[in-house]
């Protein structure tokens, strides 16, 4: 009979214990890659959607450019409207200054030149280098039929065509900017163009896809170019104008690649495109599953779409999820073996278990710390604005945001007003956000910003502004002016912002400008505005002036109603009371911003907590209505239970908070230190000599006589401490 095999006491621990270790690391695997999955689709979707507003104004500032070389160009082509010489020979003048256009052209009308035939089109084109001049209209190549000349000869200001391959001229893909062309008398003659080739689109469009892969999902070179998510370009109707597979443009359509779901999804991405929308969808694109983001290009019926593959969006997680697997394989099999050879091993070998786990679990806590958040709705600030245009669209701005707890704002006029200003304020807007991205000195983002519209401002149009940055916890504010009126500082005082003078950005391009400082308390109020305010004139052309501004300040503060929001309604109401039935000359705009107090705050147990909490008894009291003397007694009680914490209670964060009811103050002080009741001391027998006594018990006695009740308990491993004191 074949004795049954048994199994030892090690081997029936060893298995349990690898499956339990199993279990949990499937567990913990499970969750490291649900929270780092989420972080990515979070941080991509983010990403991709600044990076479309980005690249749409970047790429409608290159055609911006284009339409300007035309605006400027066709006036010189007009001059010789009389001789088709000439006119070929100004083309390849006009031609020779601006090198990023592939060809100048003028089109006409039928029978225009009756010895040059039906079709008359000079065509100055730049090849190897040398521009060449040559008249392509003839029967084969019937540019009358042509979507761009038709569209353009109607066109009011200007027309972008499709793209389309040119075989006579430039024989290559083109995309051609058209505007009506005019003889002396003003009669419409034909259109007058410029053709741009689609390589240099071609060609920022894969770096962004090259950088976006490799940096932010961290592909390599190759498969970055083949697997990576990809950025396109499409047309009105849908057809590619770029593409990372060259043969796609102009012979794929994109809404055909995404009308193979079953779904809604590609109807209302084909809705919402057309309509001109900026937004994302999640659908299958060629049979591959994938996020698809969109936003219009302006002006030129061209959308600019980034798709996201869903295994790249995916893949960061999955990497990571594999490395840890892999990690905690080799250390099941390193419990495995040694287990095997003694229990006093598998002791060993459960320590370094529960190392592991450890850092596992510091691991994770780093994970989720670098994950991003949005900003909650907060407590230490108020914001608010305001923008009235004198017409239907302005030139006045104002932006803000918060990153690092630090408050970037700023406020500008644009000179003039209408639909050119307001172009300049997108323009500068934009600048404004993209230079903060990385950057915290105002002196600096001001400069980046004049210098970038200096370059390329032939309107000479430029932007009075006012830049600050804001560090909420401290109060610290730096801030910059570029000739904007200075804002006024609202606290016990009403006084204008100190600053240097400056000419506004877009003036000159080597403009110093200097950074000034000054420290907001709580409850201090900063009241931006525009010229449109101060400058707004009633029927007899007199100005509203800072002298009434201020007024309405010192107006509000005496009804103790100081809320950005009200102080901005007041401030309309008053300015449209005085400008009565005068038509509003300029645009208005107001700003502004309180540093509040908030009702809690949470410090670290630190020598440095000390300038943080005084400023906060300091707001508190005052929210209070405490007068100096019970202030000070509370501000003493509280700084000596606070001492007490730091200096002995072993904790690494405390929480003060307060309520006021009833004339009652309540500051409670929360910390994670160990257990210690300062009520349960006994009081110091004064009466004793100081060699006799025992140490301690002189503070606690001390907050006793400062305040009006005290009271402890230690809830949820935590002592909380309240102090109350009547006013």
């Amino acid at each position: 009979m074949r004795k049954r095999k048994t199994t030892s006491l090690s081997q029936k621990l060893t298995r349990r214990i690898l499956i339990a270790l199993a279990l949990m690391l499937v567990v913990i695997n499970g969750g490291i890659y649900y929270i780092v999955d989420a972080a990515m689709s979070h941080l991509i979707e983010n990403t991709f959607r600044s990076m479309l507003e980005v690249e749409s104004q970047s790429l409608r500032m290159l055609l911006k450019d284009v339409e300007t070389v035309t605006a400027n160009s066709i006036g010189e082509v007009e001059t010789k409207i009389e001789d088709p010489e000439e006119i070929s020979e100004a083309l390849a003048n006009v031609l020779s200054t601006n090198p990023k256009i592939r060809g100048f052209f003028v089109a006409f009308e039928p029978d225009f030149f009756p010895d040059k035939g039906r079709w008359f089109e000079p065509y100055a084109v730049w090849r190897n280098g040398k521009i060449e001049k040559m008249q392509v209209g003839s029967a084969q190549h019937d540019y009358l039929k042509s979507e761009w000349y038709q569209e353009g000869i109607k066109a009011k200001t200007g027309y972008w065509s499709e793209p389309y391959h040119d075989k006579d001229g430039a024989q290559e893909t083109l995309c051609t900017y058209v505007q009506p062309f005019f003889d002396k008398q003003g009669n419409r003659v034909g259109v007058f163009g410029a053709d741009v080739s689609l390589e240099w689109l071609h060609r920022k469009l894969r770096k962004i896809d090259l950088e976006t892969n490799q940096e932010l999902i961290g592909l390599d070179f190759e498969k970055a170019t083949k697997e990576g998510s990809y950025t396109f370009v499409i047309g009105q109707k849908g057809n590619y104008i770029s593409h990372p597979n060259r043969s796609f443009v102009l012979n794929r359509n994109f809404f055909d690649d995404v009308k193979q779901t079953k779904d809604m999804e590609d109807d209302l991405l084909m809705e919402e495109i057309a309509a001109k929308q900026v937004g994302y969808k999640k659908l299958k694109v060629r049979g591959q599953e994938a996020y698809v983001f969109y936003a219009p290009v302006k002006k030129t019926g061209w959308t600019l779409g980034f798709v996201v593959p869903k295994t790249v969006r995916k893949l960061p997680a999955v990497l990571m999820s594999v490395m840890i697997l892999v990690m905690m394989s080799l250390g099941l099999f390193l419990v495995y073996l040694i287990c095997r050879i003694t229990i006093r091993q598998l002791k060993i070998a459960a320590a370094e278990k529960m190392q592991i786990e450890s850092e596992l679990n510091f691991a994770n806590g780093i994970q989720m710390s670098m994950l991003p958040s949005n900003f909650p709705q907060r407590d230490d600030l108020s914001i608010y604005g305001s923008v009235k245009p004198a017409k239907a669209v302005g030139g006045d701005l104002f932006d803000f945001f918060i990153r690092d707890e630090k408050l970037f704002f700023c406020i500008g006029d644009v000179v003039g007003k209408g639909v050119s200003a307001a172009m300049l304020m997108t323009v500068t807007k934009s600048l404004f956000r993209a230079y903060t991205t990385n950057e915290d000195s105002p002196e600096i983002i001001v400069t980046h910003i004049n210098e970038t519209m200096s370059e390329s401002n032939d309107a000479q149009m430029f932007v009075t502004m006012f830049v600050g940055v804001l560090h909420l916890p401290s109060g610290r504010l730096q801030y910059c002016s570029a000739g904007h009126e200075p804002p006024i500082l609202v606290n016990k005082d009403v006084f204008p912002l100190p600053y240097e003078p400056a000419f506004p950005v877009g003036t000159f391009d080597d403009t110093i400008y200097k950074n000034k400082e000054i420290w907001i308390k709580p409850n201090d109020l900063l009241f931006l505005f525009t010229d449109g305010l101060n400058e707004a004139e009633d029927e007899f052309k007199q100005m509203f002036n800072k002298e009434r501004i201020i007024d309405v300040i010192h107006d509000a503060m005496a009804e103790g109603n100081v809320s950005p929001e009200s102080l901005i309604q007041r401030m309309t109401e008053a300015v449209e009371g005085f400008v009565g039935d005068a038509v509003q000359s300029d645009d208005l705009t107001m700003l502004a911003i309180k540093r509040l107090m908030p009702d809690t705050i949470t410090l670290k147990v630190s020598e440095s907590a000390y300038p943080r909490m005084k400023e906060y008894l300091l707001a508190t009291t005052d929210k209070a209505h405490f007068d100096d003397h019970h202030a000070n007694r509370l501000r003493l009680a509280v700084e000596e239970a606070v001492g007490n914490i730091i200096d002995y209670s072993g904790a690494t964060e405390m929480t003060l908070s307060a309520d006021i009811s009833n004339g009652l103050l309540s500051i409670t002080i929360t910390d994670n230190g160990k257990p210690f009741n300062p009520l349960a001391a006994p009081e110091p027998d004064l009466d004793m000599p100081v060699e006799d006594r025992e140490p301690g018990g002189l503070g606690i006695m001390y907050m006793r006589k400062m305040s009006d009740d005290l009271s402890y308990q230690r809830t949820d491993h935590q002592n909380i401490l309240n102090i109350k004191m009547r006013k």
